[in-house]
Parts: C-alpha cells; sequence; structure tokens
C-alpha cells in the first residue's frame, strides 16, 4: 500500500480555478523525529512538509505570503524507496501579479536516504503568468547518508511554457559531514523549458557541500538546462 503524509498543505482545495486572493500570510512549522527520540521509518511512501500549490486557470494572487519556518526530519531517520519533498511549491495554469513570497526553512538531520528521491525548497512553474514573486529558502542536510541510486535536490527551480517577470530566488544549500554513494546530488539547479519568457529573474544562491562522495554518484552545483522544445516540467531533453 503506498502511503502518502502530508504536512502543511495550501493546496488545490483553497487556490483552485476561479479563485481570487489578496493579502493572506501563513506560517508553518513542521517537524518529523527529533533528535535523540525515537526513529522514525518512512518506506514506499510520499511524504511532503509544507506543500505551496496554486492551481487552476483563473486563480490570481496578489499579496501571497507563505513561510514554513521550520520543516524538519531529525532523530536517525530512515528513509528508503520514497518520495520526500521539504518546501514544494507547484504553480500551474495560474496568474502571480504582485508582491508575493514564499519562504522555507529545510532541515534533513541524521538521516538516512536510501533508493530514494528527496528535495529541498523545489519549485515548478508550468503554464502560468508570474509577475512581482520572490522565493527565499535555507536548505541543510547535516549527517545524512545518500545511496543507493537516491536522487537529491536543494533549491532546484523547474520552469515550463510559463513567463515570469520581476522576480528573484534566494536560497542557501548545505551539505555536511554526509556521505554520498552512488546517487546524484543537485544544488541550485535551474531548469527552462518549452515557451518560456523570462524577464528580470534574479538569482543568489551560495551553495557548499563536505562530504564523501562515492561510486557512480554525480554532484552538481549551480546546474542550467535551457531547452525550447521541452513540453512537460518532468521531460527535460538531455542532449
Amino acid at each position: 500500500m503506498k502511503k502518502i503524509i502530508l504536512l502543511s498543505m495550501i493546496a488545490s482545495g483553497m487556490l483552485l480555478a476561479d479563485a481570487e486572493i489578496n493579502n493572506l500570510t501563513t506560517d508553518v512549522t513542521n517537524s518529523i523525529g527529533t533528535d535523540g527520540g525515537a526513529r522514525t521509518h518512512i518506506n514506499a511512501a510520499t511524504v511532503t512538509q509544507g506543500h505551496t500549490s496554486v492551481l487552476g486557470a483563473t486563480t490570481h494572487i496578489d499579496g501571497l505570503t507563505i513561510t514554513q519556518s521550520d520543516n524538519k526530519i531529525d532523530g536517525d531517520s530512515k528513509i528508503n524507496t520514497s518520495v520526500v519533498h521539504q518546501g514544494l511549491t507547484t504553480i500551474s495554469d495560474s496568474d502571480i501579479t504582485e508582491n508575493s513570497s514564499f519562504r522555507s526553512t529545510n532541515h534533513l538531520i541524521d538521516t538516512e536516504v536510501t533508493n530514494s528521491v528527496a528535495s529541498q525548497a523545489l519549485t515548478t512553474i508550468q503554464d502560468s503568468d508570474v509577475k512581482s514573486l520572490t522565493l527565499t529558502s535555507s536548505n541543510s542536510m547535516t549527517e545524512t547518508e545518500i545511496k543507493n541510486g537516491s536522487d537529491v535536490s536543494q533549491s532546484a527551480f523547474e520552469m515550463n511554457d510559463a513567463e515570469i517577470k520581476n522576480s528573484s530566488i534566494f536560497a542557501t544549500n548545505n551539505i555536511n559531514n554526509s556521505d554520498i554513494d552512488n546517487s546524484n546530488v543537485h544544488q541550485a539547479r535551474v531548469r527552462i523549458g518549452g515557451g518560456y519568457t523570462v524577464a528580470s529573474l534574479n538569482m543568489r544562491e551560495i551553495n557548499n557541500l563536505t562530504a564523501e562522495v562515492s561510486g557512480e554518484s554525480a554532484v552538481v552545483q549551480g546546474g542550467l538546462d535551457v531547452c525550447s522544445h521541452t513540453t512537460d516540467v518532468s521531460d527535460w531533453c538531455e542532449d
């Protein structure tokens, strides 16, 4: 049985077609496990801490402030054959018009990630018109084992068939005292595809990594992929 856990989700039940949001502010803290507490096992599951989802062709957003203060997985936890997101943002078929900001602070501490996907501050924008949006994240993985074909990302930004203007992305990404074996790690990877318009997009991202990297692992810091014929955020040209 597939298990899905959602912690603090601003989702389609709230921000969907024919919706108008003005000057809404949220501030939420999410935690799984504690330092020195009982071990948490996430096995064959999908876990999301802090999902902001803006969907619908007639969704108009002005002055939306989403703060995920402290998304944390701690306490000698194990993530096996699972998908884990911290600070996930999805914008599709929507207009964000003025003065909105999404902020998240994400921690993965003393955790084993095996054959899994784990993201911190992943943002995807598709078929949308976005103006004056600020994305800010602070992401850390400390004393973490990433192994057996895992795919891990920090502050990844994916945009397809969308227009973004006068917006900013600020991120600090740290992987400290960790082991990476036969896995992929991306810090601040930006992918832009399809029919896109980018005007005045400011990105300032700082990436730090202190880890033992072994096996057939790949580590990318600050990658940029632009593909004009990509039609879906999950389908990127590699050639």
